[in-house]
Protein backbone atom coordinates (compact mmCIF):
# COMPACT_ATOMS: atom_id res chain seq x y z
CA UNK A 1 0.00 0.00 0.00
CA UNK A 2 2.16 2.77 -1.32
CA UNK A 3 2.77 5.22 -4.09
CA UNK A 4 6.25 6.33 -5.07
CA UNK A 5 6.75 8.43 -8.19
CA UNK A 6 10.02 9.34 -9.92
CA UNK A 7 10.70 11.87 -12.68
CA UNK A 8 13.84 12.56 -14.71
CA UNK A 9 14.47 16.33 -14.95
CA UNK A 10 17.10 18.53 -16.56
CA UNK A 11 18.71 18.95 -13.11
CA UNK A 12 18.60 15.30 -12.00
CA UNK A 13 15.70 13.31 -10.56
CA UNK A 14 12.72 14.20 -8.42
CA UNK A 15 10.85 11.58 -6.43
CA UNK A 16 7.84 11.63 -4.14
CA UNK A 17 6.25 9.15 -1.74
CA UNK A 18 3.18 8.87 0.43
CA UNK A 19 3.23 7.97 4.12
CA UNK A 20 0.66 5.15 4.41
CA UNK A 21 1.66 1.92 6.07
CA UNK A 22 -0.75 -0.97 6.52
CA UNK A 23 -0.01 -3.42 9.31
CA UNK A 24 -2.49 -6.14 10.30
CA UNK A 25 -5.47 -4.28 8.81
CA UNK A 26 -4.51 -0.91 10.28
CA UNK A 27 -3.51 1.98 8.00
CA UNK A 28 -1.38 4.70 9.57
CA UNK A 29 0.60 7.71 8.33
CA UNK A 30 4.04 6.36 9.17
CA UNK A 31 6.93 8.54 10.33
CA UNK A 32 9.42 6.06 8.87
CA UNK A 33 10.24 7.34 5.36
CA UNK A 34 9.66 5.27 2.24
CA UNK A 35 12.05 7.53 0.37
CA UNK A 36 15.60 8.60 1.19
CA UNK A 37 18.47 10.51 -0.37
CA UNK A 38 22.07 9.41 0.00
CA UNK A 39 25.36 10.71 -1.35
CA UNK A 40 27.94 8.03 -2.20
CA UNK A 41 31.21 8.42 -4.09
CA UNK A 42 30.27 12.01 -4.96
CA UNK A 43 26.90 11.07 -6.52
CA UNK A 44 23.40 11.73 -5.14
CA UNK A 45 20.97 8.84 -5.07
CA UNK A 46 17.25 8.94 -4.25
CA UNK A 47 15.72 5.57 -3.36
CA UNK A 48 12.16 4.61 -2.48
CA UNK A 49 10.64 1.25 -1.62
CA UNK A 50 7.14 -0.16 -1.97
CA UNK A 51 6.20 -3.35 -0.17
CA UNK A 52 7.65 -4.56 3.10
CA UNK A 53 8.30 -1.59 5.43
CA UNK A 54 11.35 -3.34 6.87
CA UNK A 55 12.99 -3.48 3.42
CA UNK A 56 13.23 0.32 3.13
CA UNK A 57 14.31 0.59 6.77
CA UNK A 58 17.17 -1.87 6.20
CA UNK A 59 18.23 -0.23 2.93
CA UNK A 60 18.10 3.25 4.48
CA UNK A 61 20.33 2.11 7.34
CA UNK A 62 22.67 -0.39 5.67
CA UNK A 63 22.80 -0.17 1.87
CA UNK A 64 26.35 0.32 0.62
CA UNK A 65 25.88 2.05 -2.71
CA UNK A 66 28.27 1.26 -5.57
CA UNK A 67 30.20 3.87 -7.49
CA UNK A 68 27.89 5.23 -10.21
CA UNK A 69 29.58 5.46 -13.62
CA UNK A 70 29.23 8.58 -15.76
CA UNK A 71 28.11 7.00 -19.04
CA UNK A 72 24.50 5.97 -19.57
CA UNK A 73 25.21 2.42 -20.75
CA UNK A 74 27.51 1.80 -17.77
CA UNK A 75 24.80 3.05 -15.37
CA UNK A 76 22.42 0.46 -16.84
CA UNK A 77 25.08 -2.23 -16.34
CA UNK A 78 25.62 -1.10 -12.74
CA UNK A 79 21.89 -1.35 -11.98
CA UNK A 80 21.86 -4.96 -13.21
CA UNK A 81 25.01 -5.99 -11.38
CA UNK A 82 26.65 -4.08 -8.52
CA UNK A 83 23.53 -2.21 -7.41
CA UNK A 84 21.37 -5.36 -7.42
CA UNK A 85 24.12 -7.25 -5.56
CA UNK A 86 24.42 -4.48 -2.93
CA UNK A 87 20.65 -4.52 -2.31
CA UNK A 88 20.56 -8.30 -1.98
CA UNK A 89 23.58 -8.29 0.37
CA UNK A 90 22.03 -5.71 2.71
CA UNK A 91 18.71 -7.56 2.79
CA UNK A 92 20.33 -10.98 3.22
CA UNK A 93 22.33 -9.72 6.19
CA UNK A 94 19.05 -8.74 7.88
CA UNK A 95 17.08 -11.86 6.89
CA UNK A 96 14.75 -10.10 4.42
CA UNK A 97 15.43 -12.35 1.37
CA UNK A 98 13.33 -15.33 0.40
CA UNK A 99 13.71 -18.00 -2.28
CA UNK A 100 11.20 -17.95 -5.13
CA UNK A 101 11.58 -20.19 -8.19
CA UNK A 102 15.22 -20.76 -7.28
CA UNK A 103 15.99 -17.01 -7.05
CA UNK A 104 16.58 -14.76 -4.08
CA UNK A 105 13.85 -12.10 -3.89
CA UNK A 106 12.34 -9.69 -1.38
CA UNK A 107 8.85 -8.38 -0.79
CA UNK A 108 8.62 -5.16 -2.76
CA UNK A 109 10.07 -3.01 -5.50
CA UNK A 110 12.46 -0.07 -5.49
CA UNK A 111 12.43 3.19 -7.39
CA UNK A 112 16.00 4.40 -7.81
CA UNK A 113 17.16 7.81 -9.03
CA UNK A 114 20.83 8.21 -9.93
CA UNK A 115 22.68 10.53 -12.34
CA UNK A 116 19.44 11.94 -13.75
CA UNK A 117 17.86 8.55 -14.47
CA UNK A 118 14.93 6.80 -12.75
CA UNK A 119 14.85 3.01 -12.55
CA UNK A 120 12.37 0.51 -11.24
CA UNK A 121 14.45 -2.18 -9.55
CA UNK A 122 12.38 -5.33 -9.14
CA UNK A 123 12.60 -7.75 -6.23
CA UNK A 124 14.71 -10.20 -8.25
CA UNK A 125 17.31 -7.56 -9.21
CA UNK A 126 15.97 -6.85 -12.71
CA UNK A 127 15.55 -3.18 -13.65
CA UNK A 128 13.36 -1.11 -15.99
CA UNK A 129 13.85 2.46 -17.18
CA UNK A 130 10.87 3.99 -18.97
CA UNK A 131 11.30 5.94 -22.20
CA UNK A 132 8.70 8.35 -20.77
CA UNK A 133 11.19 9.70 -18.21
CA UNK A 134 8.99 8.84 -15.25
CA UNK A 135 7.99 5.76 -13.29
CA UNK A 136 5.80 4.82 -10.32
CA UNK A 137 5.55 1.83 -8.00
CA UNK A 138 3.10 0.65 -5.36
CA UNK A 139 -0.64 0.17 -5.17
CA UNK A 140 -1.28 3.73 -6.41
CA UNK A 141 1.11 3.53 -9.36
CA UNK A 142 -1.57 3.28 -12.09
CA UNK A 143 -3.23 6.51 -10.93
CA UNK A 144 0.13 8.24 -10.55
CA UNK A 145 1.28 7.21 -14.03
CA UNK A 146 -1.95 8.52 -15.57
CA UNK A 147 -1.45 11.81 -13.78
CA UNK A 148 2.19 12.04 -14.89
CA UNK A 149 1.15 11.46 -18.50
CA UNK A 150 -1.50 14.18 -18.34
CA UNK A 151 0.61 16.80 -16.52
CA UNK A 152 3.60 17.38 -18.80
CA UNK A 153 3.02 21.17 -18.81
CA UNK A 154 3.52 21.51 -15.03
CA UNK A 155 6.75 21.90 -13.07
CA UNK A 156 8.42 18.67 -11.91
CA UNK A 157 7.42 19.24 -8.26
CA UNK A 158 3.80 19.98 -9.24
CA UNK A 159 3.68 16.83 -11.42
CA UNK A 160 4.92 14.63 -8.57
CA UNK A 161 2.48 16.22 -6.11
CA UNK A 162 -0.48 15.87 -8.50
CA UNK A 163 0.41 12.23 -9.16
CA UNK A 164 0.50 11.45 -5.43
CA UNK A 165 -2.76 13.31 -4.87
CA UNK A 166 -4.45 11.30 -7.67
CA UNK A 167 -3.19 8.06 -6.14
CA UNK A 168 -4.45 9.13 -2.71
CA UNK A 169 -7.85 10.16 -4.11
CA UNK A 170 -8.52 7.02 -6.16
CA UNK A 171 -6.20 4.34 -4.77
CA UNK A 172 -6.45 2.16 -1.70
CA UNK A 173 -3.68 2.47 0.87
CA UNK A 174 -2.16 5.76 -0.29
CA UNK A 175 -2.09 8.62 2.20
CA UNK A 176 -0.35 11.92 2.85
CA UNK A 177 1.60 13.65 4.01
CA UNK A 178 3.84 13.39 0.98
CA UNK A 179 7.62 13.57 0.87
CA UNK A 180 9.33 14.98 -2.24
CA UNK A 181 13.10 14.75 -2.70
CA UNK A 182 15.40 15.89 -5.46
CA UNK A 183 18.69 14.29 -6.46
CA UNK A 184 21.18 16.25 -8.55
CA UNK A 185 22.87 14.89 -11.63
Amino acid sequence: MTCIVGLETSHGVMMGADSATCIEGLQVANTSPKLFRRRAHGVEWVIGAAGDTRVVQVLHACLELPKAPRTASRIDDMMATTFATAVMAALEQHKKLKMSDGKSTYNGDLLVGVRGRVYLSASDGAYVRSRDGYMAIGSGSDFALGSMHASACYTPRARIRKALMAAERYGVGVRGPFTILQGKR
